[in-house]
């Protein structure tokens, strides 16, 4: 029994330890057509706003919205996504299930205040600098 023990914790032992997280860890991506490239929707390495997701919220926090109320009611939520390019720009930022031609005024706000947003730090998979989707819900109460 001991020396099954002192194998089992040789062979735990002599395991390779240069593997990187990236041997595990499968960043995934599709074809964006609009794009003519991949973008990445899961990555090693996520892209990060300046100030952090508290500037973020904060940054769409100066959104008007005026003309929020339609003739379907209040809109309370914007899913917002957008694509933060290797250089950390945003590019093609839109609705997320809906078409540009659904889009409300409040949606065109948040789509107009996320192309004003400054640089982020790009995502990175297995070291090197990619593409990313991002993907968000702003909740609305009105004021």
């Amino acid at each position: 029994m001991k020396y099954l023990i002192l194998i089992l914790c040789f062979l735990s032992l002599n395991v390779k330890k240069d593997k990187n997280v990236e041997t595990f860890f499968q960043c995934q991506s599709y074809y964006d057509h609009s794009l003519k490239r991949n973008v990445f929707t899961s990555v090693d390495e996520m892209p990060r706003c300046p100030g952090g997701m508290r500037k973020l919220s904060s940054f769409f926090d100066k959104v008007k919205y005026e003309g929020s109320y339609n003739n379907s009611g209040w809109q309370h939520k914007v899913d917002l996504t957008f694509v933060i390019d290797e250089k950390g720009c945003i590019i093609n930022a839109g609705i997320d299930n809906k078409k540009t031609e659904e889009y409300s005024k409040l949606d065109l706000e948040y789509i107009c205040a996320a192309k004003k947003m400054p640089k982020w730090k790009p995502a990175k998979c297995n070291g090197k600098v990619v593409p990313f989707k991002f993907s968000t819900t702003f909740s609305i109460t009105p004021q």
